[in-house]
């Protein structure tokens, strides 16, 4: 899922209608945007996410923005 997303954004318009029919789908699709993706997908995701967002999906693309976001913050942070 998290390929599609960094190396196949065209997609994501159709992926969304998906998710938008499927709540507990779009969840898992939200919940897999973590660190176990490398740092440069993630980074990708962001960028397709802000730069190339499909007409009226901008909700959509800000969820995938800020889990993204959210797994690079968890990345990055100093160990305790």
């Amino acid at each position: 899922m998290v390929n599609l997303l960094a190396h196949k954004w065209g997609d994501t318009a159709q992926l969304e209608k998906i998710t938008n029919q499927d709540k507990n789908f779009k969840t898992w699709v939200l919940n897999h945007i973590d660190t176990s993706v490398n740092y440069d997908d993630l980074d990708l995701i962001i960028k397709n996410a802000r730069n190339e967002c499909p007409a009226n999906s901008n909700n959509f693309c800000k969820k995938i923005e800020s889990a993204a976001n959210q797994a690079l913050q968890e990345m990055t942070a100093p160990a305790p």
